[in-house]
């Protein structure tokens, strides 16, 4: 699915209203990520296109491609939150029936804006960021947009930290074991083995 959004160079409204093997590849992602099943349930396939159509049809997605993690600024805030708003509004781009809106629409958006947008969810992004203990603790959940945007200033605070070429050389370019995703993926993947570490027994 990511493959697909960074092999296309035309603007969003262009071919993903009518892209409707990008609209599966979404929905099998969205289903292989959990997100139609136990308390969760997307929205029906048709409803799914629909959303789709409308979130590809907005100026601000289109604004965010362009933006990479390591470059977030708080001026982009209203962009970012424009877009979550959407996906939580029922008439706009709403995916999930049922369940948080914010995890599923979080992972819609980082196969759209791999580059800039992490997956987030409560077991590791939430949980995790409630267990610092210094300015990164997440005070509170990602049921508002405020939590949201503390995640993204986390993630772009260790990708500027850690440092954008070691990422890449480490992970994302790695002669032995490259991984074909991205920065904020990479981020969300050290983040789980953190989880792991805090919670070792699940």
């Amino acid at each position: 699915a990511i493959e697909c959004v960074r092999r296309e160079s035309r603007p969003f409204a262009e071919w993903l209203p009518k892209d409707c093997h990008a609209h599966e590849m979404l929905y099998a992602m969205l289903t292989a990520w959990g997100m139609n099943q136990g308390g969760a349930r997307l929205v029906n396939f048709p409803d799914f296109q629909k959303a789709v159509s409308f979130l590809a049809s907005l100026e601000i997605l289109e604004k965010c491609r362009s933006i990479r993690l390591e470059e977030l600024t708080h001026a982009k805030q209203p962009l970012i939150e424009q877009l979550f708003e959407a996906l939580d509004n029922p008439a706009q781009a709403k995916v999930m029936a049922s369940g948080p809106s914010v995890v599923g629409g979080s992972k819609l958006l980082h196969h759209l804006l791999p580059d800039l947008i992490p997956p987030m969810d409560r077991q590791y992004t939430e949980y995790s960021l409630n267990c610092f203990d210094d300015g990164n603790r997440l005070e509170g959940t990602l049921d508002s947009f405020d939590g949201i945007w503390h995640v993204l200033v986390f993630f772009r605070k260790v990708a500027l930290e850690v440092g954008i070429d070691h990422i890449h050389k480490r992970w994302l370019d790695s002669l032995k074991y490259p991984m074909n995703t991205s920065i904020p993926k990479v981020i969300d993947n050290a983040l789980i083995a953190y989880s792991w570490c805090l919670w070792p027994n699940g």
